[in-house]
């Protein structure tokens, strides 16, 4: 069940991970996707409504036949990962308005409960304000706020976590693994 879990990783970021960054890739549906190690890394080209919408996600989605998902983000906090139980979006998008109704679900989707993990942080996704000078006593994300709803809308389950820029990528997909292994014994 773990591998299933972890297999489909969404980056809420631009920029590719280091140890991801010389990895073949292919572009579909305005989204760049690298396979390696037994996952599929997923992640917009750019953060416009173009890009970030339910159409491009249930070709995704529908291509990868992916029933959930691990979504990443970059963190500023005191703490160097997080997992993420629930978000205030202050992007200054909501990548699903006008995009509803969609395939026959609703114009306006119950959004309180996006994320499974029940323990974890609340973060603040300020977008394109994410920088390393803001104040650290916050948990602050690029675009997690943004996205998330996105997958959660077209029938998508969201497992939540954000890490600092300083953290080495295979660090966070062990510490993933480990928060995500009680699902095996249920």
């Amino acid at each position: 069940m773990e591998k299933e879990i972890t297999k489909y990783i969404y980056f809420s970021f631009e920029n590719t991970p280091a140890e991801l960054a010389d990895k073949k890739s292919i572009e579909f549906s305005n989204h760049k996707i690298m396979e390696y190690l037994n996952h599929v890394f997923v992640q917009p080209l750019e953060h416009t409504p173009n890009h970030i919408n339910p159409n491009n996600f249930e070709k995704i989605r529908e291509k990868y036949k992916i029933k959930n998902l691990i979504l990443i983000d970059y963190l500023k906090s005191k703490k160097k990962i997080i997992n993420i139980k629930d978000h205030v979006n202050k992007t200054g998008y909501n990548f699903l308005r006008s995009k509803t109704p969609f395939k026959k679900r609703e114009t306006f989707p119950d959004m309180s409960k996006v994320y499974l993990s029940k323990n974890g942080e609340v973060v603040f996704s300020v977008g394109s304000s994410f920088r390393d000078d803001l104040d650290i006593n916050h948990n602050y994300t690029s675009w997690i706020g943004a996205i998330a709803t996105v997958w959660k809308y077209i029938g998508v389950d969201i497992y939540g976590f954000a890490y600092t820029k300083e953290f080495k990528f295979d660090s966070v997909l062990k510490h993933i693994k480990g928060e995500l292994s009680w699902i095996n014994f249920l």
